[in-house]
């Protein structure tokens, strides 16, 4: 994959705009009830260019608040998941510990 080689998105990826507009006009992206494109896909994107920034820790954090929005509901799975992934992400360090007892 293109971010995980540190290379530019290739289009339509490339451009956040042009990546919106071809999705939401893709007669396969699934709609919402009343018919218009669904916030899913525009968090999905959101997460894919917070991925990208430059720096790793607010590119992870960036990219994971918006897959938990992508996620809506199901985002106690999604940490669920970041937690057996990266066990470190579930234990509070020792000092926070500490001031909570």
């Amino acid at each position: 994959m293109e971010l995980d080689r540190g290379e530019p998105y290739s289009p339509p990826l490339d451009d956040p705009r042009r990546l919106r507009d071809a999705a939401l006009s893709d007669a396969r992206v699934p709609r919402s009830h009343d018919g218009t494109p669904g916030l899913p896909q525009v968090a999905a994107f959101a997460a894919l260019f917070d991925a990208a920034a430059p720096d790793p820790l607010k590119a992870a954090l960036d990219a994971l608040l918006a897959a938990a929005v992508t996620h809506d509901t199901d985002c106690p799975h999604l940490f669920a998941e970041v937690r057996r992934t990266f066990p470190a992400t579930a234990i509070a360090p020792e000092a926070e510990r500490n001031d909570h007892q």
